[in-house]
């Protein structure tokens, strides 16, 4: 068994060992090699949790008005920058001042 030296090392691989528990609590009947482990079971483990961090963080910048979504007709969502339609707004706002002689 391999030695867990340093303070900070240790916390790291049991970081590690906590993300390849979780990965067998999904899959029960699973079975890989190390090589297998490091480049599928913990990859696709992160990217997971990448995906849900980067809803939430998109849900937030919405929610703030700095980013808009829309929904695509198969389904997924595009996001593009508020200031995009700030931009575009802004010409509007122009218009009705100019109309009401301001």
């Amino acid at each position: 068994m391999a030695n867990i030296d340093t303070n900070d090392n240790q916390a790291e691989i049991r970081a590690l060992a906590d993300e390849i528990a979780a990965y067998l609590r999904e899959r029960e009947q699973v079975a890989d090699t190390l090589e297998g482990i490091a480049r599928w079971w913990i990859m696709r483990q992160r990217l997971q949790e990448g995906e849900r961090k980067v809803s939430q963080a998109m849900d937030y910048l919405c929610a703030r008005g700095l980013v808009e979504m829309r929904k695509l007709p198969d389904g997924r969502v595009l996001y593009t920058s508020s200031t995009q339609t700030d931009a575009r707004d802004a010409g509007d706002d122009d218009k009705s001042q100019d109309e009401r002689g301001n």
